[in-house]
């Protein structure tokens, strides 16, 4: 992302019928300077355990904040695990 500005990611999913955020930090790794675009790169790499009701949908949400506000971007990610029926 641009130089200073700052990543925001989350799970939003629903618990008990009720909306349920996680958000997931995010460090930063490294300012690429000699690209044609300069850039900072962040990263999170946690072990994790949630829950959500079944049939329901689990979003992830990546974003990224310019000067306080909310900034159109793209954003890769990858999200291993299993689920685990519990009925």
């Amino acid at each position: 992302m641009p130089i200073g500005e700052r990543p925001e990611c989350f799970l939003d999913m629903t618990l008990a019928g009720k909306s349920s955020i996680h958000y997931l930090p995010v460090t930063l790794a490294a300012t690429i300077t000699q690209s044609l675009t300069p850039r900072d790169n962040y990263q999170g790499l946690y072990v994790t355990r949630f829950f959500a009701d079944g049939g329901t949908t689990v979003n992830v949400v990546s974003r990224r904040f310019s000067n306080g506000n909310l900034a159109a971007d793209s954003t890769d990610l990858s999200i291993s695990g299993y689920l685990v029926d519990t009925n």
